[in-house]
């Protein structure tokens, strides 16, 4: 093998051989969403099925959020994080509630990637969440993150994986729960209105 030696520590590896050692970051790839995005959520946590979030045909998915990229090694591990501003519902007084769940193609969007523990028998598994009332529901201004791991995959270097991000929420205030990202309630055409960038990263690294 050739190429530039690049020393970690103890251990190296080469550039240009895709060898590298452990902890080693191969790549970096990033998706956002910079506009309104909503959902009327008409069922109780519905984060679609493996087939509709696959496909992208269920509301509950963020489109712009969605992303694909290339594996650089071999059953690496990847670190997700995601931020989303001005979060909130047109019942944020009694629609108290709502969740994110991420998923990939590592199980054919089966399961989230990762989520909170069961811990008994009727409290619900998610990747982030949040409690929202404020009253009218005027203001938003609730934001919502979390960071994943994602391990035991086995996937192969040069596979294709893609990530999908949905939001659905315990309520549907009658004919359907309105969730949105990146507005306030009324979202009036104003200088104190904002447009924020809401980010999907997803982190590859050596094992």
């Amino acid at each position: 093998m050739s190429g530039i030696i690049d020393t970690v520590g103890s251990k190296s590896g080469i550039i240009g051989s895709d060898v590298y050692p452990a902890g080693h970051c191969l790549q970096i790839q990033t998706s956002h969403l910079k506009d309104v995005w909503d959902y009327t959520n008409t069922g109780v946590w519905d984060f679609g099925t493996a087939s509709t979030r696959a496909d992208q045909s269920h509301g509950s998915i963020i489109d712009d959020l969605s992303l694909t990229l290339t594996a650089k090694g071999t059953n690496s591990d990847f670190y997700i994080s995601l931020m989303l501003s001005q979060v909130g519902n047109g019942d944020m007084d009694g629609g108290y509630n709502q969740a994110v769940n991420i998923y990939s193609s590592a199980d054919t969007y089966a399961n989230p990637i990762d989520r909170g523990n069961q811990d008994g028998s009727n409290r619900v598994r998610v990747s982030s969440g949040a409690w929202i009332n404020l009253g009218s529901g005027e203001f938003s201004g609730i934001r919502m993150h979390c960071n994943l791991k994602q391990t035991g995959a086995s996937i192969a270097k040069d596979a294709t994986i893609s990530y999908r991000v949905a939001m659905s929420s315990r309520y549907t205030s009658g004919s359907g729960n309105i969730l949105w990202i990146n507005k306030y309630n009324s979202d009036a055409d104003g200088n104190y209105s904002m447009r924020e960038v809401n980010t999907l990263q997803v982190i590859e690294v050596a094992t």
